[in-house]
């Protein structure tokens, strides 16, 4: 009966770990949509950069992506960590269904 216990507990950990692995509303969803909107940012400067006629349009241009490339480094180092995060999720994950499933082959 205990053991019947434990893979009822850890059925339920492996469905909230899918639950926070698939949730469009993740940090990693959040920090991946962050760092695609940075760098397409940071594109579209370097673009108005290069298009820019006068030298003054440049100089605005390129104080505005030195701030962008801060905003872009922090962005991805914040996906850096969502995405470490998430193998670290996804390793449990696994570690807890090998479980279930040895947890399983033992009662039958």
């Amino acid at each position: 009966m205990r053991l019947e216990a434990a893979i009822v507990e850890d059925d339920q950990r492996i469905v909230r770990l899918r639950g926070i692995l698939t949730n469009p509303e993740s940090e990693f969803a959040r920090a991946e949509a962050a760092f695609k909107s940075s760098e397409a940012r940071l594109q579209q400067t370097e673009a108005g950069i290069e298009a820019a006629r006068d030298e003054a349009t440049k100089q605005v241009g390129l104080r505005a992506l030195e701030d962008l490339q801060k905003i872009h480094a922090l962005a991805r180092e914040r996906f850096d960590l969502a995405i470490e995060s998430r193998k670290k999720l996804q390793i449990h994950l696994a570690t807890i269904e090998e479980k279930v499933r040895e947890n399983r082959a033992a009662l039958t």
